[in-house]
């Protein structure tokens, strides 16, 4: 039986906190102001469940901790913040973004925990069903095309395109391969990966742009969100270029239709689209539950 959570905060709470979520198979990390105190959430299985509910004094200093471990401005609270949290001293090594954001009852915090499990780095510790695993290997060893994944948000699209990076690097080996990321989730040390800035000089298409005079073998772009990084990210699958990317589209059927709204040319569709993979997060029973059922 789990032991019940320890009460927050202490000098090292946002670390246990943390740590504590990670054990737990925690995907987030919420810290929501209600007015009098701060709702401490955990979402697990894609549900969020309370943990606690802390004062206002507590809360902040939870909150504060936070900023502190994500290297972000403690006093600024009234623009909204990203950060990264790097926990190391004990294994496994948690890796996590953080984003704040103010609103009328104070900040808000949510923590997304990237898993550190290497199994979750290969297609086939996915829990995909066999035929998607095996036909998105034979994608694998193919040198030129347009790999597209779409799903709601948290269903796991960046860790299948991880896997997918992982396993093609182990068949051909030697490859130039680059990514193009908001943000970095986790370090895979054969690609070179770039985080983008929206806002700021290095946008997707841009990025990609500049990717292709590199000498690249196979690209990852984050998501294809607009014209420009569609028509380049098809154009590149086009000229000797595998690319993978997401994009949001409700089933796999409307995925090649969002591209031609997008104004790519039907023929260059056609032309590079090697597949498309639409996923979910499904809850699995717990093994000792569905045996003694």
């Amino acid at each position: 039986m789990a032991s019940a959570p320890q009460p927050l905060p202490g000098p090292d709470a946002a670390e246990a906190l943390l740590r504590e979520a990670q054990a737990a198979g925690a995907s987030d990390v919420h810290l929501r102001p209600t007015g009098s105190g701060y709702l401490v959430l955990l979402r697990r299985h894609g549900e969020l469940v309370e943990r606690e509910c802390l004062s206002e004094t507590d809360g902040a200093r939870l909150l504060a901790r936070l900023k502190i471990l994500a290297g972000l401005p403690v006093y600024r609270k009234d623009v909204p913040l990203e950060g990264r949290i790097a926990l190391s001293g004990t294994e496994p090594r948690l890796l996590a973004r953080t984003t704040f954001l103010p609103t009328i009852h104070g900040e808000k915090a949510a923590v997304r925990l990237f898993s550190s499990d290497p199994e979750l780095l290969r297609l086939d510790g996915l829990g995909l069903p066999d035929e998607v695993v095996r036909e998105m290997e034979s994608w694998c060893k193919r040198r030129q095309g347009l790999v597209l994944l779409t799903g709601p948000a948290g269903s796991g699209k960046t860790t299948t395109i991880y896997a997918f990076l992982r396993r093609l690097n182990e068949i051909h080996g030697g490859l130039s391969i680059a990514t193009l990321e908001d943000p970095v989730e986790c370090d895979l040390g054969f690609a070179a990966q770039t985080q983008v800035e929206p806002e700021g000089e290095i946008t997707f298409a841009r990025g990609l742009r500049t990717l292709l005079r590199q000498d690249p073998d196979a690209l990852a772009v984050g998501e294809i969100r607009d014209r420009d990084t569609a028509e380049i990210a098809v154009r590149a699958a086009l000229s000797g270029h595998l690319v993978v990317s997401t994009l949001h589209a409700a089933r796999t059927v409307e995925v090649p239709v969002r591209l031609l709204e997008m104004g790519v040319e039907p023929f260059l569709v056609a032309s590079t689209l090697l597949g498309v993979v639409a996923q979910r997060l499904f809850r699995v029973p717990c093994p000792a539950c569905e045996g003694a059922g």
